[in-house]
């Protein structure tokens, strides 16, 4: 009887391990996806998402430290082009925010940048976005901080 309690105890702890490693692996695939960039499956983000409704509008904002390989590998690997900060004046707005809107992630002086504009379906480093006021904005950002070895992910649909 004392041997089925371990045996079930010990399937229960490692079903879920497994688990947790599944549910966090997803989350750096989806990322990887939608940036089209190399993002280590060992990161551990935290994020806030809140895609939901009839049409899945939302907004995901997710954050990860980062090792300085991961940085090499995501920028020197990838398939997208990371640029140099600063970025464009139109998503330091949007992203930094105003005295209307919170900055939706810190200041980045020193980094990394690529943002994808799904509005436009054409996969292209957009460097002059003009989407951020739109009503119908779909975009992805990645933002790299080199002082924090942060990287940080941004994905708005509306």
């Amino acid at each position: 009887m004392k041997k089925r309690h371990i045996t079930i105890a010990v399937l229960l702890i490692f079903s879920l391990i497994v688990g947790y490693i599944i549910y966090y692996n997803s989350i750096n695939r989806k990322i990887s996806r939608d940036l089209d960039s190399d993002i280590p499956i060992t990161l551990q983000f935290e994020y806030e998402d809140t895609h939901g409704g009839f049409l899945g509008d939302g907004a995901t904002i997710a954050e990860a430290k980062l090792e300085d390989s991961h940085i090499r590998d995501i920028v020197e690997k990838s398939e997208r082009d990371w640029m140099k900060t600063p970025m464009p004046l139109e998503i330091q707005r949007r992203v930094y925010g105003n005295e209307f809107e919170e900055a939706l992630i810190p200041k980045v002086d020193n980094g990394y940048w690529t943002f994808l504009d799904r509005y436009r379906l054409n996969n292209e480093l957009d460097t002059e976005p003009n989407v951020y006021y739109e009503h119908t904005g779909n975009y992805s950002l990645g933002v790299i901080d080199l002082d924090t070895n942060t990287l940080y992910y941004i994905k708005f649909d509306s």
